[in-house]
């Protein structure tokens, strides 16, 4: 009996001992201890934040036994408000990347990070967009959209294009049709000099200029001298101008050249008073394996000035092997293939084709110089070698001269053949000379018969 009673003794005192030995306060076992390095944590979510430039994020700290040592940003970065572990991040005007880092207080060596990357807004333009791309070379990495409620950065489309310093690159797929009387705009320096890099398929065509204020349509718009190049194939349409001008490609006073292995095709719409291909009131050059078919479309209305062509410049150079194809349109007035008013050069192995419309009113012509001098030989240079030629057709003249016949005396070698332009270049008649008849404004040939049909080539 001694022996379970001591046994009953030595059951309730260990049953007495049982809280203290689980460390609790007696009423319940989950009471934290004391905190140390060990067991402090510190976290933050989400890891990685986009956020557009001027708007806000969220980020949530969880710390664990410890205080936050929040981080100081730059005004770069943008600034940020806490409310209790709750973090609003406010974004500057600015795109950025960096690490939001947050240091726990009882143990510095724990922190955490949220990458936070600051983006432009992202632009879905719809089909009907109403804004034009303007790059300025002098902004680097901008292209920008220029419209009724936008001024941001492009952001649609960035694996089609790419900037690098003063040359804008199209890439293949590159497509772009918008509403604007505008597509694309260059407004750089008129002393800098802006190269377009095309590589693959690009498209760019511009809307109608439907209004008296903007009446002008641009596939293109040039202020700076401009070169485009490459090997891929530019498309450039303007749009419907029924109050005034259309152009495909348009540049100002300074000089448009197109080289290498480039195809483009520029086409203008309808328009009440110009409708031009490629218009530069400076000079256009076209060189190297460079392929371009410039077309004027349909004028409306009948005044001295009013034209259609393909290609209208201050003054024009082809050579290298360069193919040219001008085109001018259906006009109440004046139709030209290719009308320049400083003189024509053509050189090396270039393969020239021009071609006028029907002018209802005023001239027909391939091919128009209009220098006003007494030198015909600033109207018309001719230097081919090889195979290149020059192909005019017009239903006044295929090439004229405003004074003076087009000269061909620096190359005696060239012969002159009548040609049937109608799909293919048939040869019809050959003609030993162009000489000048009882008009000296007009190439004739050695009957003294205006010459409608012409083809240009080295024997």
């Amino acid at each position: 009996m001694k022996y379970l009673k001591g046994i009953r003794l030595f059951a309730a005192a260990l049953l007495l001992l049982l809280p203290a030995a689980c460390g609790g306060d007696g009423n319940d076992g989950n009471a934290p201890n004391n905190p140390t390095p060990g067991n402090v944590s510190i976290s933050i979510a989400p890891m990685t934040a986009n956020v557009e430039t001027g708007k806000t994020a969220t980020l949530t700290v969880n710390p664990q036994n410890t205080g936050v040592i929040w981080p100081t940003l730059s005004a770069a970065q943008g600034s940020y408000t806490t409310s209790g572990n709750v973090v609003t991040y406010i974004a500057p005007q600015n795109a950025i990347e960096f690490d939001f880092v947050v240091t726990a207080t009882a143990d510095p060596t724990k922190t955490a990070h949220s990458t936070i990357r600051v983006v432009p807004p992202d632009v879905d333009p719809p089909p009907d967009a109403d804004y034009r791309l303007t790059f300025m070379s002098s902004t680097p990495n901008w292209l920008l959209i220029r419209g009724t409620n936008a001024a941001n950065l492009y952001t649609e489309q960035t694996d089609k294009w790419e900037i690098n310093g003063n040359t804008l690159i199209l890439k293949d797929g590159f497509t772009f049709e918008t509403t604007s009387h505008i597509a694309l705009a260059i407004n750089s320096p008129p002393s800098s000099t802006t190269f377009i890099e095309v590589r693959g398929d690009v498209y760019l065509a511009a809307g109608s200029a439907g209004t008296l204020s903007e009446p002008t349509s641009y596939g293109t718009f040039f202020r700076s001298a401009t070169t485009i190049r490459g090997d891929g194939h530019l498309t450039v349409k303007g749009g419907y101008a029924p109050n005034g001008s259309s152009y495909g490609i348009y540049m100002g006073a300074s000089n448009l050249a197109i080289e290498g292995g480039v195809t483009i095709t520029a086409e203008a719409g309808a328009a009440r008073d110009h409708s031009l291909g490629i218009r530069s009131g400076s000079s256009v050059v076209i060189k190297g394996d460079a392929d371009v078919t410039a077309i004027g479309g349909q004028v409306s209305f009948i005044h001295a000035a009013t034209t259609s062509a393909g290609i209208y410049s201050s003054s024009a150079t082809f050579s290298d092997n360069a193919k040219v194809t001008a085109v001018g349109g259906k006009s109440a007035y004046n139709s030209y293939g290719l009308w320049s008013s400083a003189g024509i050069t053509f050189n090396d192995n270039a393969n020239v084709t021009a071609i006028a419309g029907e002018a209802v009113t005023g001239q027909s012509r391939g091919i128009q110089t209009s220098v006003n001098n007494s030198n015909t030989q600033d109207n018309f240079k001719v230097s081919l070698t090889e195979s290149g030629r020059i192909a005019a057709k017009g239903l006044d003249y295929a090439i004229a001269a405003t004074n003076g016949a087009p000269d061909l005396s620096e190359s005696p070698k060239h012969r002159i053949l009548g040609v049937n332009i109608s799909g293919e270049y048939n040869i019809a008649g050959e003609f030993p000379e162009i000489s000048v008849s009882n008009n000296p404004t007009r190439a004739v040939d050695g009957d003294g018969g205006f010459i409608k049909d012409l083809l240009i080539a080295v024997p």
